[in-house]
């Protein structure tokens, strides 16, 4: 955590700790992006927070990035535009049937229409302390809500869909709810084109409206960016593609701004000798999730492939040997290296070349050293391989240490 006299304090350590995690996943060399995040319960909406996310295909959060203009933001937080729709025109307001078609997918096979010329009618509850209000949103048809972003507009305690006996008692039938004469605040998507038509649910079980115009035949109701981005979208200025990529978050920093040391009635003296309240700072990086991370993306059909910087060992020594002179010049090799700066795990079991190189393949350390007393007595010489490139070296054993150097600095 860290505290200021001033918002100007604030966003240089936070840009400090911002650099500093970058630095720390580079050395690590992950394909990462940094991602402006939502502030969820930590602060409010318009304080900064990002998230440093490593891409893996199995990771649990989704992100969106353009490589055009640098915006990266994670899903929930995302402003995207859409690609170029066709909307219909304005047309005539007009109640059809639609037996027991309820889904947008259903309601638009029916009537061969794309879903994105349908609307998708939500109600949610808000919760202000003991008060509950309705909303009804209102989406194209074949976009999903964002409900992060529906709460932190609403800035409300608690948010939650709407239930089914409540919208009973409002008249809202699941199914068949649109817009027309309703009793609750309504709010439009801004991807939705007010002066075209669409085909809404008409509050009637089997009913839908066809030519609904939201200009023309809504009252009182507000716009505002609430669908969840997604591929094929684009940049906000509506020129660029976006890429939707799945990453693992393994650090994430916040501006907290005066939330809790107002709240608990924090004050320092300002320069002047005034009590005055701080603003707060937070800067999480997750340890073991970046291993995980670290692993995800360095590894292969035969185990761990471990970038050097956070290596367990930084070498796999293997002795397939039975006579006391070959395991005195192993140990000896040991120690050199040991004393040459490396972390050594020597694996002295004698469990024959196969089992000992697979256990050597799964643990992943960056160099694997082997000395096999066959080829030893032979040539003099020692295996040397690189884990990552699969690269191999025969190296006389007076000049091991010194190629192991040289490999160690050369390795990314």
């Amino acid at each position: 955590y860290s505290f200021h006299v001033n918002k100007a304090f604030l966003d240089i350590v936070y840009q400090d700790y911002y650099t500093c995690y970058e630095n720390i996943i580079k050395n690590l060399d992950l394909d990462f992006i940094v991602v402006e995040a939502d502030a969820g319960a930590m602060a409010s909406s318009d304080q900064k927070t990002h998230e440093f996310q490593v891409i893996a295909d199995n990771g649990e959060d989704a992100v969106i990035a353009c490589k055009e203009t640098g915006y990266a933001a994670n899903v929930e937080k995302a402003k995207t535009k859409r690609a170029k729709l066709d909307f219909l025109k304005t047309a005539e307001l007009k109640e059809i049937a639609t037996p027991n078609k309820k889904t947008i997918e259903e309601v638009c096979n029916f009537l061969k229409k794309p879903q994105h010329q349908s609307l998708k009618s939500l109600v949610y509850s808000a919760i202000y302390g003991e008060k509950e209000v309705h909303y009804l949103i209102l989406l194209l048809g074949d976009d999903s809500l964002n409900e992060v972003k529906l709460k932190a507009h609403l800035k409300c305690d608690h948010l939650n869909p709407t239930k089914d006996a409540v919208l009973e008692k409002l008249k809202l039938p699941v199914g068949y709810i649109g817009p027309v004469g309703v009793d609750i605040s309504v709010i439009y998507d801004e991807a939705i084109n007010l002066d075209a038509s669409y085909i809404v649910g008409a509050g009637k079980v089997d009913k839908h409206y066809e030519g609904f115009t939201p200009r023309r035949d809504s009252k009182n109701y507000k716009i505002v960016d609430l669908r969840l981005a997604r591929e094929g979208d684009l940049d906000q200025t509506g020129k660029y593609p976006i890429e939707l990529k799945r990453g693992i978050e393994v650090g994430h920093i916040f501006q907290l701004g005066d939330k809790y040391t107002k709240s608990m009635k924090a004050t320092v003296l300002d320069k002047n000798g005034k009590a005055i309240t701080p603003l707060m700072g937070c800067y999480g990086i997750g340890v073991t999730r970046t291993l995980q991370a670290a692993i995800e993306q360095n590894h292969d059909e035969n185990g761990i492939i471990w970038p050097k910087e956070i290596a367990p060992y930084h070498i796999y020594f293997g002795l397939i040997a039975k006579k006391d002179e070959t395991k005195q010049a192993a140990e000896k090799l040991f120690n050199d290296l040991l004393n040459a700066g490396f972390e050594v795990l020597f694996d002295d079991r004698n469990q024959g070349p196969g089992p000992m190189f697979k256990d050597a393949d799964l643990i992943g350390l960056p160099i694997r050293v082997v000395l096999g007393e066959r080829d030893f007595e032979a040539t003099g010489e020692i295996e040397i391989a690189i884990r990552k490139s699969g690269e191999k070296k025969k190296i006389k054993l007076t000049n091991v240490v010194k190629e192991i150097q040289n490999m160690w600095s050369s390795l990314t």
